[in-house]
C-alpha cells in the first residue's frame, strides 16, 4: 500500500476527488456548520457513533485538513466553528445512508 492509498478519500488527489476504481458509491457533501456547539467533545462522540454504524468510509476535510470521521480525536482536532464550512466523503455500499443521517446530524436546532 503506497502512502497515497492510506490517505483519507477526500484528501487523495489533491482537490477532493476520488476516482471511483472499485465501483463503489461516492458521494461528496458540502455542510455549513450552523451551531457553535456542533463538534465539541460531546457532540463529536455522537458524530462519531452515528457514523460508526456503516460500513463505507467516511471522511471530513476542512480547508487542506482532512480527517476520519469516525475518529472523535480527529473530528476535535479540525477545530470547527460556527460558519465553519465541512466536506464530507462517503465511500461504500451504504454511502447514501450515512449521508443522509450526517445531514440530519447537523441540523440546525438539533443541539439547542
Amino acid at each position: 500500500m503506497t502512502r497515497e492509498n492510506r490517505r483519507p478519500a477526500c484528501c487523495r488527489r489533491g482537490k477532493g476527488l476520488v476516482d471511483s476504481k472499485r465501483g463503489r458509491m461516492e458521494i461528496f457533501e458540502k455542510i455549513v456548520v450552523q451551531s457553535p456547539e456542533i463538534l465539541h467533545l460531546r457532540s463529536a462522540a455522537k458524530l462519531v457513533l452515528l457514523v460508526s454504524r456503516y460500513k463505507c468510509e467516511v471522511t471530513v476535510q476542512r480547508g487542506t485538513r482532512c480527517v476520519n470521521a469516525k475518529s472523535i480525536i480527529g473530528l476535535v482536532t479540525l477545530g470547527v466553528e460556527e460558519g465553519t464550512q465541512l466536506i464530507f466523503a462517503f465511500q461504500g455500499d451504504d454511502a447514501r445512508e450515512a449521508c443522509l443521517d450526517v445531514q440530519e446530524f447537523f441540523q440546525p436546532g438539533l443541539f439547542e
